[in-house]
């Protein structure tokens, strides 16, 4: 969805109106590309299997406690943080380098309504709240997005930003658009 509307911005800043035989100013190519904070530019989304046990022995039984075996939808948003800094600079008539903040985890949610329970036992004096589920799920969120770092979300969402803001450019004149690595340290 993003990336339509970026698609669709920079067509419509391409062909609305006449046409203009200047570039636009660097000034005005940071507006246009800061006025987006966030650029999640790739996500995926995750099916994990989560179990609970609230396991109580009373009197050294296990006769209080519930288990639950669930499965959960976690999405995984990344792309680059504008708020990190871009620098533009241009490198002759028609051409521009580009400096982007490296690529970051945006943002990792579970979707509720996913939530299917595959497994529930019961047992005496025991119940499961939502914030079980809650405290459940956010250890395999923080595993998720160590695995889809391990997977190249990070290379795949900085491509597409890179991809978004090339076409973003050309439309607006250059021919040759670079980008300039950022060093992480």
């Amino acid at each position: 969805m993003i990336a339509f509307v970026l698609a669709a911005a920079a067509l419509c800043l391409t062909s609305c109106g006449p046409s203009l035989p200047r570039q636009p100013s660097m000034t005005e190519i940071r507006r246009s590309v800061a006025r987006i904070l966030e650029l999640p530019t790739y996500e995926q989304l995750y099916r994990d299997v989560v179990y609970i046990d609230k396991s109580r022995p009373i009197l050294f039984l296990k006769i209080g406690g519930t288990e639950v075996l669930f499965s959960v939808n976690i999405r995984v948003k990344a792309g680059i943080d504008l708020a990190g800094g871009m620098a533009l600079e241009r490198t002759g008539p028609h051409s521009i380098a580009v400096r982007l903040p490296p690529a970051k985890v945006l943002s990792v949610d579970a979707e509720e309504q996913s939530i299917r329970e595959y497994f529930v036992h019961r047992r005496v004096l025991s119940r499961v709240s939502q914030l079980d589920y809650y405290d459940a799920i956010e250890p395999a969120k923080e595993r998720i997005v160590e695995e889809a770092v391990a997977g190249g979300i990070l290379t795949r969402a900085r491509d597409n930003a890179r991809s978004l803001v090339e076409g973003l450019l050309r439309g607006g004149g250059y021919e040759r658009v670079s980008f300039i690595e950022e060093v992480q340290t």
